[in-house]
């Protein structure tokens, strides 16, 4: 998978997984390697490739993108109606 060609299902994968859960989380690494995961409630996709978040409490987050703008997010689509077709 190409993060550029397959932006699009980026964006509908994350959608998906807020709409069902309100939240995702993003990981990022500390100055000392050590990996670092954060909770946020909301974060948007723009159609340029970039990634925004708001959140009052993730300071570390912000700080981390700062040294090291690589990240993982993780949003689970959390519906019933997924998981019983998935089954």
């Amino acid at each position: 998978m190409s993060i550029k060609d397959d932006w699009g299902k980026v964006k509908a994968v994350l959608e998906q997984g807020q709409a069902s859960t309100l939240y995702c989380s993003i990981a990022t690494v500390n100055p000392d390697g050590t990996p670092h995961i954060t909770p946020v409630g909301t974060v948007f996709l723009g159609e340029d490739q970039r990634g925004y978040f708001f959140d009052h409490y993730a300071q570390a987050l912000g700080s981390n993108i700062d040294q090291n703008p690589h990240v993982c997010i993780m949003a689970i689509n959390a519906g019933r109606l997924f998981w019983l077709r998935s089954l």
